[in-house]
């Protein structure tokens, strides 16, 4: 199964990551919030476990795994996102993970075609 737990300290590391950022620019208020949402987000996304959109994931992922795919590119991709939260995004946890999902399988399927062509 995909490691909520690690995904959860991952937000959690980047909204401390934005909590040095609101010290670095006090000005912009939007670096707290930003922090905040990350840990609600981190919260949520531990819940998840077990979840039908947990399982989905999970099961996406041994899906590429069986076929050798790249998983570095679409977490590069991913990563971005990450960063947009609190700025451009505004995802609840659930919305986070079924992003994550909906973004492994259009970018796989992308990245399948260009293979096969």
């Amino acid at each position: 199964m995909f490691d909520l737990e690690l995904e959860a300290q991952d937000l959690e590391y980047s909204a401390e990551w934005r909590r040095e950022k609101a010290k670095q620019y006090p000005e912009d208020w939007r670096n707290i919030a930003a922090a905040e949402l990350l840990d609600k987000i981190a919260m949520e996304v531990r819940a998840m476990e077990g979840s039908e959109i947990h399982c989905q994931i999970s099961a996406a992922i041994n899906e590429r795994l069986d076929a050798k795919g790249d998983f570095g590119s679409f977490f590069e991709e991913w990563s971005d996102y990450k960063r947009r939260i609190g700025f451009w995004e505004f995802p609840s946890g659930k919305e986070y993970l079924s992003d994550m999902l909906k973004g492994m399988l259009k970018y796989w399927h992308h990245v399948s075609e260009e293979i096969a062509d």
